[in-house]
């Protein structure tokens, strides 16, 4: 990914996800695109979202998922 950091770990059937602590528009559009949308489709059975790191979550974050 050519934005901030996400770092993306898969444990058997779980994918870990860790934000970086100040995610801007096109780090979370990235996510949505290219860890979200993909990740519906692989059968996983769970997703661990970990924003620990984030000291602000803006409505943009909240407001685009599908």
């Amino acid at each position: 990914m050519t934005n901030q950091n996400i770092s993306l770990v898969k444990v058997r059937d779980t994918l870990l996800v860790t934000m970086p602590a100040d995610p801007d528009d096109v780090t979370v559009t990235t996510f949505q695109e290219e860890v979200l949308g993909p990740w519906r489709n692989t059968g996983r059975k769970g997703l661990v979202l970990d924003i620990s790191g984030v000291e602000t979550l803006d409505s943009f974050f909240r407001a685009h998922h599908h």
